[in-house]
């Protein structure tokens, strides 16, 4: 028998209470597993039926595992378990607009250098178009790069770094600037697509004046904890406990046996 080829590229999708959203995301990423990736979905303890809409879709990712939540240790360890040499953390609301450039993403991760791509926001109307250019100014004039904009890096790279830190906000921010100390990140022209729902939730200046305030703090040295009880108030991160992960199929199989 043939050995099975290892993955070009291993996609990490953090997930959280997404059920209404899974399916139709899923079937997006299937373009990227058609260029020989694996997507790697890392469930955070959701409570609204993702992890039954997971099991029902199987077909549609390669692992899966649930544990702790929180976005950095999500992609801890989906990283962990990651068979390529190449990672891309890609957000579970996000759509590329055309396949990613893996050859070129491999060169450069050889070389020590990490890439992300050109945001876009699903409202392309003003001024969310606005917003997407000035995110995408702001990051080729500073180097400031967020997770919406697709971190691709080498694993070893990434573990040399020591990965996310284990932060509940500001996560990205915190792997940026280590990234920014060995190399300036390469944007790709190639567009990712990410929802414009929490500007339109939440209001576009608001939303605005606190991401930027939310940042501003974090560099003044308010610690992330204290910023993400403001930022999720529905979340209680006193009891943000050790990471812990274990296999979907270990969780489901159980569950249903009890039910039978």
């Amino acid at each position: 028998m043939t050995p099975k080829c290892p993955p070009c590229l291993s996609v990490i999708i953090p997930v959280y209470n997404e059920s209404q959203n899974l399916h139709r995301a899923l079937l997006g990423f299937q373009c990227l597993r058609e260029l020989g990736a694996e997507l790697i979905l890392v469930d955070g303890g959701s409570n609204d039926g993702s992890l039954d809409l997971l099991w029902q879709h199987q077909s549609l990712w390669d692992r899966c595992i649930v544990g702790s939540p929180g976005r950095a240790r999500q992609m801890n360890a989906g990283a962990e378990l990651a068979q390529s040499e190449l990672l891309m953390f890609l957000h579970l609301d996000s759509k590329l607009s055309a396949p990613p450039p893996v050859n070129k993403m491999t060169e450069l991760a050889a070389m020590g250098k990490w890439s992300y791509f050109t945001l876009e926001l699903s409202s392309k109307k003003f001024p969310y178009s606005w917003i997407a250019s000035s995110i995408n100014w702001r990051s080729r004039l500073t180097a400031n790069v967020t997770g919406d904009q697709v971190f691709c890096l080498s694993k070893k790279q990434f573990l040399d770094l020591g990965g996310y830190q284990d932060i509940p906000l500001m996560e990205d921010v915190a792997l940026c600037d280590r990234l920014k100390r060995r190399a300036r990140g390469v944007c790709f022209s190639t567009k990712v697509e990410t929802s414009s729902r929490r500007w339109q939730k939440n209001g576009i200046l608001k939303t605005i004046v606190m991401m930027w305030w939310f940042r501003f703090l974090y560099r003044c040295g308010v610690s992330p904890n204290s910023l993400a009880k403001r930022y999720y108030p529905n979340i209680n991160f006193d009891v943000y406990s050790a990471p812990s992960y274990q296999s979907l199929e270990s969780i489901i199989q159980p569950a249903t046996t009890e039910a039978s």
